[in-house]
C-alpha cells in the first residue's frame, strides 16, 4: 500500500514537471515572437524620444527608463507592441525637455 502511494505521488510530480516544461517551452515560443515585435517597438519609441528630447540621448534614455506614474513602469518595459508604444508615445509627447516647463 504505501509503495503505491509512493508510486502515485512520483507519477503526479512527473506529470507537473512535464506541464511545467510544456509550459516554459510554449513561453519561450511566444517570447520569441514577441521579442521581434517589442525590438521594433522600443526602436521607434527610442528614436521619438531622441527627437523630443533634442538629441539629449542621456534625458532620452532616462525618461525611457524611469517608471512613469501614468505607466506604472517604464516607457522601455511597456512598449512591448503597437498598442503599448502608441500609450507610450502620447506620454512622450506630453513630456517638456528639461528647462522648458510651462
Amino acid at each position: 500500500m504505501t509503495q503505491e502511494c509512493i508510486k502515485g505521488a512520483l507519477d503526479d510530480e512527473r506529470r507537473r514537471i512535464e506541464l511545467i516544461r510544456h509550459a516554459a517551452a510554449a513561453r519561450r515560443c511566444d517570447e520569441a515572437v514577441m521579442t521581434a515585435e517589442a525590438l521594433r517597438c522600443r526602436k521607434e519609441l527610442e528614436t521619438r524620444a531622441l527627437k523630443r528630447f533634442s538629441g539629449d540621448a542621456d534625458m532620452a534614455q532616462l525618461w525611457l527608463r524611469t517608471t512613469q506614474p501614468t505607466l506604472g513602469w517604464s516607457p522601455w518595459a511597456h512598449a512591448v507592441d503597437e498598442g503599448h508604444r502608441n500609450e507610450c508615445l502620447r506620454l512622450l509627447d506630453a513630456a517638456m525637455p528639461k528647462g522648458k516647463r510651462r
